[in-house]
This record gives C-alpha cells, sequence and structure tokens, in this order.
C-alpha cells in the first residue's frame, strides 16, 4: 500500500522536511518521487515484451508473485525511449482513493535514485518543462528539481 510522506523537522531551521528519491531518466531528465510512493529497487531487470502495448511500456515485470508493468520514463514524459536493456527498475505504487486497489509499476533506470530529504526552505518554481506535470518543485546543487506524481507513469499504459 503507498504510504504517506514521512515528516520530520529539519533540526537547523524548523522546517518541514519530506524524504523523497531523485530519479535520472536513461535520457537524461531528473525529477523526484516521493519517498512514499517507491517501494524496492530490482538489479537488472527482465521484462517480458508484450506485443501491441505502448512504446514506454517495456513489458512485464516479474515482482513478489505477480506482473507489473516496466515503464520507460522517458517515454512517459514525451521523449524517445531507449533500446538497451535497462540496469535498475524502481518499483513504484499508486493509490488513487482509499477504497480502490493499489496500481503497482517499476520504473526502468540506468542509475540508482537518490535519496534525499527536502524542506520548505528549498521550494522552488518548476521549470517551465514540467510546469504542467509539476506537484512541486525544489532547489538542490542549482537545480531545480520537479517532483512529479507516481499517477503520471501508471495511466495510459496501452
Amino acid at each position: 500500500m503507498a504510504r504517506m510522506l514521512d515528516v520530520e523537522l529539519d533540526a537547523r531551521d524548523g522546517a518541514a522536511a519530506l524524504p523523497a528519491r531523485i530519479l535520472t531518466t536513461r535520457g537524461g531528465a531528473k525529477f523526484a518521487l516521493s519517498a512514499g510512493v517507491t517501494l524496492e529497487v530490482i538489479e537488472r531487470p527482465e521484462a517480458i515484451r508484450v506485443p501491441g502495448s505502448a512504446p514506454h511500456v517495456l513489458g512485464l515485470l516479474a515482482w513478489r508473485e505477480r506482473r507489473i508493468p516496466l515503464i520507460d520514463p522517458d517515454g512517459s514524459l514525451g521523449v524517445p525511449c531507449k533500446s538497451t536493456p535497462a540496469r535498475y527498475a524502481l518499483v513504484i505504487a499508486f493509490e488513487q482513493a482509499p477504497d480502490v486497489q493499489v496500481e503497482h509499476g517499476a520504473l526502468a533506470l540506468d542509475q540508482l535514485p537518490q535519496f534525499v530529504t527536502v524542506s520548505d526552505t528549498q521550494a522552488c518554481d518548476a521549470p517551465q518543462r514540467w510546469r504542467e506535470q509539476a506537484l512541486a518543485c525544489f532547489m538542490l546543487g542549482g537545480e531545480a528539481i520537479p517532483v512529479l506524481g507516481a499517477e503520471i507513469f501508471l495511466r495510459h499504459l496501452n
């Protein structure tokens, strides 16, 4: 089940601090997901290709006695997908409503996610490219990192 964000207080300034995962797509785009929607990393994922699936759906991945879609996040974001196998898969979850079954999928990545804690003091405007999709945005190392919802990747799978 998707978890709510764990909120901690940042001892430096008393601002709320939220855990997040920064992902770099195989095409080089950076974005963050709430830590509450990220479940586990699978090394060297092997997906079974499904004929007729959307180009960004790389196939079905065996995970915890079920099959979940392996998704190229670039394709979900409108960028061409890579044809080479992914090095990692990050399993994500999305719950549309309390009484609706949780959806699972996995994002194809070539780099491990970066674990960070973000505070309100890092908030910034999302870059123009991300304004329609970003739930929020924060500055890290001089770079604006948009926060996206898992539903962007788990809807429109076919």
